[in-house]
């Protein structure tokens, strides 16, 4: 996967993707992430529309819904890429 850049703090974000029994224990710089939620991918994933909030930040702008939450910005764009590699057009 590409690297993935913010709009807001000028960052890249290097996703990868592992597949793992169960989840570690993992960290969060509380500065950076508001939430970490546990979705279902692929449902996630079906739930692509384009993010007309945001669209001045960035022309690809998509957004993701799960329950009552809304995935938009850089994990947004790293969604959509995955996406597009496990489903081709």
């Amino acid at each position: 996967m590409r690297a993935v850049r913010t709009m807001t703090s000028n960052h890249f974000i290097v996703p990868f993707v592992t597949i793992q029994d169960m989840l570690p224990k993992y960290m969060t710089a509380t500065s950076e992430v508001e939430a970490v939620i546990d979705v279902p991918l692929i449902e996630t994933l079906d739930s692509i529309e384009p993010d007309t909030e945001h669209y001045k930040l960035a022309r690809d702008a998509y957004k993701f819904t799960c329950d009552n939450n809304i995935i938009w910005g850089a994990t947004a764009r790293i969604l959509k890429q995955l996406s597009d590699l496990i489903r081709p057009s």
